[in-house]
């Protein structure tokens, strides 16, 4: 009888994992809780050379940033500017955003503290976001204080078979490659 018993019991299990398996009768993603994240290496990839202190994410250099996974209806990022982001526009730190390769935000960190909204829909859908400083550290500095998810938990992207790392100077960030005008001066909104 013990047999039967555990017999019975396995392949309950058994069909119940399989179930579970199945697309059609796998949980459902709950779009109704939102949870906060710290920026840390076990919930992002981190991008470059960051530093995690006091619950902050620093990223100083042009390309540094982070990058997730998850799947979800709704997902923030909180920047803290360094001490430019009130002063000169042309030394204020500019980052961007890219949801699933595109590129959603291009904006100047202008203020001591941004909250900026990255991704909405109605239905949750798999999404990659990064966030990526794209000025030179000479003039600013931001930190990444929290993620705010609803839906799945956020994970790390797949770390790439091969990595390139470039070291130079002004040049190497892209210095004015979006400035329209040659003859401009130097500004952080232009590389």
């Amino acid at each position: 009888m013990k047999r039967i018993t555990t017999l019975l019991l396995s392949t309950v299990l058994c069909v119940t994992s399989l179930t579970a398996c199945n697309g059609e009768n796998s949980p459902s993603v709950d779009t109704t809780v939102e949870t906060t994240y710290a920026p840390t290496e076990n919930n992002v990839k981190l991008l470059g050379r960051t530093v995690y202190i006091d619950d902050m994410l620093y990223c100083a250099h042009s390309g540094t940033g982070v990058e997730f996974t998850f799947k979800g209806t709704k997902c923030s990022i909180t920047v803290s500017g360094d001490s430019t982001s009130g002063g000169s526009a042309d030394s204020q730190a500019r980052v961007a955003v890219y949801v699933n390769g595109e590129r959603v935000i291009d904006d100047m960190v202008d203020k001591t503290e941004e909250v900026y909204d990255v991704f909405e829909s109605d239905t949750a859908k798999d999404v990659t976001i990064s966030l990526v400083k794209l000025s030179e550290s000479a003039n600013s500095t931001i930190g990444i204080k929290e993620i705010k998810a609803t839906g799945t938990a956020i994970k790390p992207t797949e770390n790439k078979d091969m990595l390139i790392e470039f070291v130079g100077d002004s040049i190497t960030c892209g210095y004015g490659v979006d400035d329209p005008d040659k003859n401009h001066h130097f500004s952080t909104k232009t590389e």
